[in-house]
């Protein structure tokens, strides 16, 4: 085994030990997975770049599937942030650059926050739809921004499109008080 290892500890634990990383082939010499020494695992790919990099050339999957009927399927992306910032994002991306995403903040308090649905434009990001942790929502606006009329708004609607020479919200909705 050139210094590679197979052990077993009791009747519970098995070990493959590998310098380099540990291959699984199917088929004599087809690779399927690989774990790199660093602990980047892939599948389809023999360079994994991240924790795990799973390639396909007809579109890869991952499934996620309950069987229990007591209990939802969950994906859970977990942040450890000090201040607000994202906490984990959904990222689309068409050749390796990055095309929209779908992103969880925080915002004020561990216990507090917003979701973000974000498109590019030529590489720059735009925070198209956020829901805020007090459930107001903001469309096409970064910020939400105050009003003349002293309560919150609870739809802004922004454009960038310009009317004689001057920004206008499409359809501003006022809070009642």
């Amino acid at each position: 085994f050139d210094g590679n290892v197979i052990s077993t500890q009791g009747s519970t634990n098995f070990f493959l030990d590998a310098a380099d990383g540990l291959i699984l082939r199917t088929g004599g010499s087809t690779e399927r997975m690989r774990i790199l020494s660093g602990g980047n695992v892939g599948i389809g790919t023999n360079n994994p770049g991240f924790e795990l990099d799973i390639r396909a050339g007809s579109g890869p999957q991952l499934q996620l599937k309950n069987t229990n009927t007591t209990y939802g399927s969950e994906l859970i992306l977990t942040g450890n942030r000090d201040s607000d910032i994202d906490l984990g994002s959904v990222i689309f991306q068409n050749q390796d650059t990055t095309s929209a995403y779908i992103s969880g903040e925080r915002a004020g308090a561990v216990n507090s926050g917003a979701l973000v649905l974000g498109v590019y434009n030529g590489g720059t990001a735009n925070n198209a739809f956020k829901i805020r942790k007090s459930g107001n929502i903001a469309i096409g606006a970064a910020t939400r921004q105050a009003n003349t009329f002293g309560g919150e708004a609870h739809v802004h609607i922004s454009s960038s499109h310009s009317t004689i020479g001057a920004t206008t919200a499409s359809l501003l909705v006022e809070g009642s008080g």
